[in-house]
Order: C-alpha cells, then structure tokens, then sequence
C-alpha cells in the first residue's frame, strides 16, 4: 500500500477478493481461489519489486557518500554499509520522497 501498488496496480475486485480471503478464510482449499489469490499476489511482487529497485538506485550514491565520510571519522564497520540491501532501499525511500515533497 505504501509503494501506491495497492491501487495502481490490482483492480477493485482483486483488492476485494485478498480482503475477503484475509477476513474469512483461515485455510484456502479451493483450487480456484488459490490460483486467483496467487495471480493477485504475482501482479502486486512484481509491482513491488520494481519499486524497490528504484528505491534501491536512488539511495545506494547516498549510502556510499555516507560510509566514506563515516570510515574517516573512524567507523569501521561503516565499510559494510554498502552491502546493506535495508540502508540502501532506506535512504533511497527517503530520497525519493524528499524530491516528490520539494520538487517545484
């Protein structure tokens, strides 16, 4: 729902069918509905996924900004920051967002 997926991607009766099976439904046992469920959350990984690896490119510059001057001020394990998928998609997250509020 964050990343706006919920709404553009999945149509009204998808989001109703995944809020009807969350509610009522402890076990699906239905073919049918298992396939339906499965193709809706298909649509919303891969909605999901390319957010993310915007989200990704956006802030791993920042990351590698930040762990150079942070491994002068002596911070070791700041070297490792740049691996760190969660930091990345973090501050990418941020990064996007500051630009959609301040863009003019």
């Amino acid at each position: 729902m964050r990343s706006g997926a919920w709404f553009s991607v999945l149509r009204r009766i998808d989001r109703v069918l995944l809020d009807l099976t969350i509610k009522v439904i402890d076990t699906i046992r239905s073919e049918k509905l298992a396939k339906s469920v499965s193709d809706i959350l298909r649509k919303l990984e891969n909605a999901v996924q390319g957010a993310s690896s915007c989200f990704y490119a956006a802030g791993l510059p920042l990351v590698q900004k930040i762990s150079v001057i942070c491994q002068k001020f002596g911070n070791f394990y700041a070297s490792g920051w740049v691996y760190d998928f969660s930091f990345i998609t973090f501050l990418g997250v941020l990064q996007v967002n500051a630009n959609k509020t301040f863009s003019l």
